[in-house]
């Protein structure tokens, strides 16, 4: 344990217990969502969809999913599907990249970076697309190869 007055020892203890508190709080906290339903039937929770950066640089859709993260064609299953709805959605924007976040798949931590806590999101799984010179998108895979859609 730290040396010093151990009041002031304890107070800072209860500080960085209430900050990793407050911080698990909001890792655990449920995104409020809006149900869509598609194609075949199953019901997915939109999180949130727009643009994300100044210019139309990308269009994300982030949603909740009820496909396990183990199930991976599924997931591709359904990001082909839910792709299929929105693609409209992302050629309005403007933009000419788009990403499909399932967001409870998502992994999330605190942690120092120097003497500030962090918040880190890391997306489990996010599809990506990119829209070509012609208007075409093309789905960007882990490997960066681009699948005509």
């Amino acid at each position: 344990m730290p040396e010093g007055h151990p009041r002031t020892v304890t107070l800072a203890w209860w500080i960085a217990t209430l900050l990793v508190g407050v911080g698990t709080c909001a890792c655990l906290a449920q995104h409020a969502t809006t149900p869509r339903q598609l194609p075949s039937g199953r019901a997915i929770g939109v999180v949130w969809s727009g643009v994300l950066a100044e210019g139309g640089v990308v269009w994300a859709l982030k949603y909740r999913t009820s496909v396990p993260a183990t199930d991976r064609q599924a997931l591709i299953d359904e990001a082909a599907e839910i792709w299929a709805e929105v693609q409209s959605e992302a050629d309005a924007s403007g933009a000419r990249r788009a990403s499909l976040w399932p967001i409870n798949l998502d992994a999330h931590m605190i942690h120092l970076e120097g003497w500030r806590l962090a918040y880190v999101t890391v997306h489990s799984s996010d599809f990506s697309f990119e829209k070509d010179d012609t208007g075409k998108w093309s789905e960007c895979s882990a490997d960066h190869e681009r699948t005509r859609r």
